[in-house]
Formats: C-alpha cells, structure tokens, sequence
C-alpha cells in the first residue's frame, strides 16, 4: 500500500464502478433515469431525479464521476463534495457558515461560522487592535468574536513543570555557571524567535554576559568579561534605540560604566554612571517626541545616543539596588519617572514628593480603581501605596512580615475578586497585601483572610541574604486568579495567589539579589514557560541540601498552561512598555487600564487566549474506479475551529468498523490550516486477488487512541469519519 497527497483540494469522490471515467450500472432499474441519469430503457434513478416506469435494463452514467453521501449520489458536473452533500465549489478552500455552504473570499477565515479578514502582522494580540486576537498560524490580527466559539478552558491545571532546557555554564569555561540576574527575553537578531540575555559569573568581580536562544538554550553571543565585566547582581534591558529591525542590549559593568551594544556585540556607546556607588537595572521608555527609546538607570536618563538628559543622582533604591521605573502620573501624554517617594517628568521638574515616606522599588498601577495611577512601594522593610497624582499616602506603611528589606512588588489579581492586590518578599516571608484587608470592618467579600492588617496572606520563606528578592506573577489557569512564582535561598515555588498554598516546590538554589524567575514562551512554541535563574556557591552557607546552577527553562508536562508573550525586557516589564517585537512603543499606553492590564510584573494573555483549534473529518469518500487493482480513499481534515494549526496533524487510515478496525498507515498534514481550511489526503488500498469488497473504512485526525495527539482541541469527539459498503461493480 502506497500513500498519496493532494494540496488543498475540496471535495470527495464515491465513484462506483470500474475502468475510466464513465461509471456503469448493469442492473435493472424501476423505470428511466431521472434527470442527473441518462435515459434508457430500465436505468436506475440519477442523483435528482425520480424512479421512471419499470425497465429491462441499462446503463447508468455520472458525468461528473463524482459521488457523495451515503447512500451515494452523483453531484452535477463542477460540483464539490463537503459534509456529505454536493455544494458548488469553492475557490478559496474556506467554507463557511456551519454547513459549508458559505464560501469566505480569498485569504479570509472562518471564525464562529462567519468570514473574518485578517488584519495587520502580529506577534501577540498586544500588536492587535482592542478587541482583536493574534492568530498564531497566520501571525495577522483577526476580530475576537463575541458569539459561540470554539475555545478550550483548562478545567484544572496541575504543575508537573518538565525542563525543556538548562544551560549549565560557559561551553569555553564552566567556571561561569552562576546566574544571579533576572534574565531579559525578547528576539533580539530578529529572527523571529527569543533569546534570553542575562548574566554570568564566576566570582563576584567576574560576570560576563551571555545571550542564549530561547529556543533550546545554545549559545548565542557570549561577551567575556575580559570586554565587558558586568556588574555582580545586575541585568540586562532589552529594546530598539534606532531604526534597524535588531534590538540593542543595556548593561551596567563593574566601574559602573552603562553599556549599550548591538545584537551582535558591537558598542554603540557607553556612559559614567559611577558617582553614588549604587547599581541598578535600567529600563527603556520613549520619553520625548522622537521615535527612538531613551535609557533610565537610578535617577539618571539618557537619549536613545548616549546624551545625558538629567541626573537626579540614584533614585529607586532599596539597599544597594536601584531599580526605577516609568509612567504618566499627570496624564499629559509624556512619561514621568518615579521612585519609592517621589515623581519627575521627563525634563527633570518635580512632579511631587512625599518626604515622610523613604525610597524604595515601585510598581505602577490603579490599587483602588479610581482610573488613576497609584505608586506601589517596598522600602526599608515597609509596604505602602501612594497617590500618583500627588504622592498622598493611600495605603500603609504596613511591616514587611518576618523582617528584611523587601523585594520588588508585583500587582495582578491575586484572588479573583476583579480588584488589585500587590506582593513582595522579605526576609522571612512572602506576602500579598490587600487595601480591602485594612480597616475594621473588613469586608468579608473582599478579603477572605479576614486579617484587618492589609494582608491577604503570608507564608515563610528564607532569604536571610540580601531579603530583596523579587518574584513575578502568572495565571496559569486563566481563571482571573493570578499564581506567584517565587525563589528564595533554596527553592523555586509557585504559590496560589488566593491563599498562597504551595502548587510547586522544587529544590533550586540562588545567594540571591534583586532577581526572579519569571513567565514567557520563551521557545515561541504557542505554550508558556518559566525561565529560572540558579547559582549555588553559597549552598552550605544557606544550608541548601541541593545546589543548581544556570539558567533553567520549564514547560507544562501538559501543555494546559494558557499561552503568554514572547517577551520580558526588562526588569520593571508591565506588558505596555515593549512590543511583541522588543520596539518600545513612541506612545507608552497606561499600563493600569485596558482589558487584562492593571497589573505589574505579570505577563498576560490579551483577547483569544482561550481560542483553540477542533479538528474533523469533513469528508470521507472512496474512489473505485480503478478496481479491482486498488481503491482510493480520500479523507478530508478541516479546521473548524477559532485557531489555526500547523502542518503535520497526523490522520490514520484503517480497514474495518470504528473503533476496531485494521491500522493501513498514517499521513499528515503537509500545511497550515487556519479556521475554515481543509485538506485532502489520499491513502490507495490495494485488495487481495479477487476480493472485490464490501469493504468499511474509517478515518481519524489526531489520533489520540493512536498516541498521536499533537493538538488540544475545543472537541476531542468528532475526531473520525467513516464509509461502509464500498464495492467493486462488476460488469458482466
């Protein structure tokens, strides 16, 4: 048996008889043939016609050779066969409309049972228009329907994380194996997929830089730190500073000299930033009219060439660290840069400050949704929230619980009840903390600790070192309820954000600084991922029984953890501050307002999330006409979903009844199909000698009985079609 394939073909072909074109009856029939038949003493009906009066034999003819249905039916000349019935053809190959009967135009879909035309090119629905989703297969923009749709809701998520890859040091010397630094993701060569940037040391007076390719972890560029050696504890910013499609990477090195260079290693230029002996993360924002991004690191800004725009000394510290961040506080279209207690425009007025509350890491968003931006900060061992119009204080000071200095927060939802909490860790414990939990009474409904002290919840922790840990948040379920991923000394964790129980525990080790693990499709597979940093010179000192190094990438076992952006540029990351592509848009929209946004330090989904493929059988037919030397069954797989695939769906072809049929061979996919496609695969059976049928066939895409699932649908049970009775006609 031999496999056969066609390209994007509809329809399907029920040609009973034998030898060419013209397809023979020898029986008698009721009468003359009716009017899809050729008349003559007792042939059979045609396919539209009626029994004629009785007759004594003839021959039946289908011009078209085309057969459709069960029982079969002959379709008029330059008709289609789909879903059983003969429709008229449909150039484009999209149909349409429930019942195929609509055909889309020419480079349309078909989404909800309607024709949608793609839009602009797309990374993440981010790039999109509000209210349209990126399509994955197609990489164009298509409007989210509001209808009935085929969409596929994780109904439980289990975190049983498998490490799709770990790199465990420099392949020229291994001694540079400990990552300390939050990594930094984007498509840097623009070659459409991530790559990882972070930091590598073998001691702390030696760090080199290393650039990984999200996809499988290998080495990308590797800059020793012999060229530049990068300050201990640091990292990386991600972003487009010029007009050429590759990105530019930010660093600061030990003598606190800030670094920018291009995607493949050159220096574009370099800047001073050593008075004050701080050391910080920069972050990229587009802070004047040109197009081109500028740099911040502490309170320090420079143009997109190097140019000091103003120095306001190191701002956004707590400790050692400084990490400062950007938004429009007075709403005049201009971003602003804020610390723990105060807010600066672009051209170094002051905004405001609030001199009673000490510096430290921010977050940026709408605590008590009253449509402005608030400041969230962690600082010298304090939680609190200010007024980001005028820096009044709205929540706090509230004690970081078991001690320390406080890592960078994050803002998400934390327990689903539409409203933002924010987190932070410290020495001794985790904590989310809620403005709803403060006060007496406190609202049951939205504070379902019950505590009155502002805090959701806390659990402990260890980080005895530097207790400035950051974390990220994610809602691996899509359940409007976001989960912590966190790592102290000695474990990674993902906790649940509604009452912090632990989901995940694993062992992997970090001294800690201000890094964090962090959430993103790093490999660009459509599936969410954790990236990780580890060192573990400091195990015994930490009292660690385990010790990791490197920079570890985990994915669900499951593939059920709902899909995110290909990117995380920079520390302060908050989804509006870089597009899909690593640009940084000329126009930063607030982070605090739109669908799926106010939040900070969590990557999200945008509209479509739950969008998903259903995968059918359109049609089955078989072809006799060259019997009895073979058959050809002819299967066609469509899309009848909300979300395209790629190429190389499995189909198997069997011999028999459904479901215990003989295996013939399995073909795939050869291309792409998006919501509405179909394609036809053809699989030639061969018959012993002499057999000339009957003969059952089914056929089924996906073949999960099989072990060849490769797709999450919406409907995992119309997976198979199948054609009885098929024969060869013998002519006597």
């Amino acid at each position: 048996m031999t496999a056969l394939r066609i390209g994007l073909v509809l329809g399907a072909i029920l040609a009973l008889g034998c030898g060419g074109s013209t397809n023979e009856d020898p029986r008698g029939g009721g009468g003359s043939a009716g009017s899809a038949g050729v008349s003559g003493a007792g042939g059979r009906a045609g396919a539209s016609g009626g029994g004629g009066s009785a007759g004594s034999g003839g021959i039946e003819t289908c011009e078209s050779s085309l057969f459709c249905g069960t029982p079969s039916v002959c379709c008029d000349l330059g008709d289609e066969c789909f879903d059983g019935a003969c429709v008229p053809p449909c150039a484009s190959g999209i149909r349409c409309g429930g019942d195929g009967s609509v055909c889309c135009a020419m480079g349309d879909v078909c989404l909800a049972g309607a024709c949608a035309t793609p839009g602009a090119s797309c990374t993440d629905s981010f790039d999109c228009p509000e209210g349209d989703f990126c399509e994955p297969t197609l990489s164009q923009c298509l409007p989210q329907p509001t209808g009935p749709l085929c969409e596929l809701r994780p109904e439980s998520v289990t975190f049983e994380p498998t490490i799709e890859w770990h790199w465990e040091g420099w392949s020229l010397d291994d001694r540079y194996r400990q990552v300390q630094s939050t990594p930094a993701i984007a498509d840097v060569d623009a070659d459409g997929l991530p790559e990882v940037v972070t930091v590598a040391y073998r001691s702390t007076a030696n760090n080199m830089l290393v650039m990984l390719n999200g996809e499988d972890g290998s080495e990308n560029l590797m800059i020793p730190d012999s060229t530049y050696n990068v300050r201990w504890g640091t990292g990386a910013a991600l972003g487009n500073l010029d007009l050429d499609p590759e990105l530019e990477i930010v660093f600061m090195t030990i003598d606190r000299t800030l670094v920018v260079i291009e995607h493949d290693g050159a220096q574009k230029w370099t800047a001073d930033v050593s008075v004050g002996e701080k050391q910080g993360y920069p972050a990229l924002a587009n802070l004047d009219s040109d197009p081109e991004a500028e740099v911040v690191i502490g309170g320090k800004w420079f143009d997109n060439d190097g140019t000091l725009m103003q120095d306001k000394g190191w701002i956004g510290c707590n400790g050692e660290w400084c990490i400062s961040a950007v938004a429009d506080f007075n709403d005049d279209g201009q971003l602003d840069i804020v610390c723990g207690n105060r807010v600066y425009e672009s051209d170094g007025a002051l905004l405001w400050e609030n001199a009673a509350a000490p510096d430290g890491f921010v977050a940026v968003a709408d605590m008590n949704l009253d449509g402005k931006p608030d400041v969230v900060s962690i600082s010298a061992g304090n939680a609190r929230v200010l007024n980001g119009v005028d820096g009044s204080l709205v929540f706090g000071p509230v004690p970081i619980p078991g001690g320390g200095v406080g890592g960078a927060p994050t803002v998400a939802d934390f327990d689903g009840d539409g409203r933002p909490e924010f987190a932070a860790a410290g020495r001794g414990n985790y904590a989310v903390y809620d403005l709803d939990c403060a006060g007496d009474p406190v609202p049951a409904e939205l504070c379902s600790s019950g505590r009155n002290d502002g805090i959701l919840w806390s659990i402990a922790v260890q980080d005895l070192s530097s207790s400035v840990t950051g974390s990220s948040v994610f809602d691996f379920q899509g359940d409007g309820k976001a989960e912590v991923v966190y790592n102290d000394e000695c474990h990674l964790y993902i906790l649940s954000g509604e009452d912090g129980s632990e989901l995940l525990k694993l062992q992997n080790s970090s001294r800690t600084a201000a890094e964090y693990p962090l959430i993103v499709d790093v490999d660009a597979d459509g599936n969410s991922e954790f990236v990780v940093p580890a060192n573990d010179d400091q195990i015994i000192r930490d009292n660690c029984t385990v010790g990791t190094h490197g920079l570890l990438a985990f994915g669900d076992s499951n593939d059920k953890w709902v899909r995110t952006r290909q990117v995380w540029n920079q520390h302060t990351y908050h989804v509006t501050n870089v597009e899909a592509s690593g640009a940084i848009p000329s126009q930063e929209n607030d982070s605090w307002s739109g669908t799926g946004l106010n939040n900070y330090r969590q990557n999200v989904q945008g509209e479509g999330v739950f969008n998903a493929p259903d995968l059918t059988v359109a049609g089955l037919s078989v072809n006799t006409s060259s019997c009895p030397s073979a058959i050809t069954i002819q299967a066609e797989i469509a899309n009848t979903g909300s979300l395209g695939v790629a190429g190389g769906v499995p189909v198997g072809f069997y011999q028999g009844v459904l479901p215990d049929g003989l295996l013939l061979g399995f073909e795939s996919t050869t291309v792409p199909l998006l919501p509405g496609q179909t394609e036809t695969l053809l699989w030639e059976f061969v018959p012993e000698s002499g057999d000339i049928g009957p003969w059952d066939f089914y056929v089924t895409v996906d073949d999960e009985a099989a072990g060849l699932s490769v797709e999450l649908e919406c409907a995992e049970d119309n997976n198979e079609d199948s054609v009885g009775a098929a024969r060869c006609l013998v002519v006597q």
